[in-house]
């Protein structure tokens, strides 16, 4: 679970306008810099994945993905679309960290 320092709260999704988007077959990110409400959310429809099992295990796994990413400062919200829960995880980290690389700044540090 990400820290609640870097978790993007519902009034947040506010300072996403304006917003980078890009995208991929599986995955849409929305990336705004911030000053106030900053943080990352991932979204997984019902629609993407109808079991709460499978909604819940691709997010975690987004999640582990985009933790070394999310900064209080960004806000970053990670939308899946279908066919992402039947990819392995490799794919998962190889696909959203392109699309992570493509559209920050900054690469994150280690």
């Amino acid at each position: 679970m990400l820290p609640k320092s870097v978790r993007l709260s519902r009034s947040g999704f506010e300072a996403l306008h304006p917003a980078r988007r890009v995208q991929s077959e599986h995955f849409s990110i929305l990336f705004a810099e911030t000053t106030t409400l900053g943080g990352s959310a991932v979204i997984v429809s019902k629609k993407t994945a109808p079991t709460s099992v499978a909604r819940h295990a691709l997010k975690r796994q987004v999640r582990a993905i985009i933790a070394p990413w999310s900064t209080p400062t960004r806000a970053l919200v990670v939308t899946a679309r279908k066919g992402a829960t039947t990819l392995p995880f490799s794919v998962l980290h190889n696909e959203l960290s392109t699309l992570l690389r493509s559209i920050l700044p900054t690469p994150p540090e280690k």
